[in-house]
């Protein structure tokens, strides 16, 4: 198997959701009942949050774990030089 192969497979396979859950919560607020969904989507390279109130707004978060993962290498590279010097 071609290393270019390899790569692009490994890049396709991170974008892909393994995980994917639904949480339902029932709330009883003001004497109304109030139902509040969340889902949740993960891949090895992002996550998907998306909360929905009840009557209410939905609110997006986004994710990408391998940025903050390399942002948090690149700092202790450099942490670790400053050190040293």
């Amino acid at each position: 198997m071609n290393a270019e192969v390899i790569f692009w497979g490994t890049i396709v396979a991170g974008f892909i959701p393994w995980w994917v859950s639904r949480r339902m919560t029932e709330t009883r607020v003001r004497g109304r009942h109030r139902t509040d969904v969340e889902w949740r989507v993960q891949a090895i390279f992002w996550r998907l949050t998306v909360r929905r109130p009840g009557r209410g707004r939905r609110s997006w978060q986004l994710s990408v774990p391998l940025i903050r993962r390399l942002a948090d290498a690149v700092w202790a590279a450099v942490r670790k030089l400053v050190q040293a010097s």
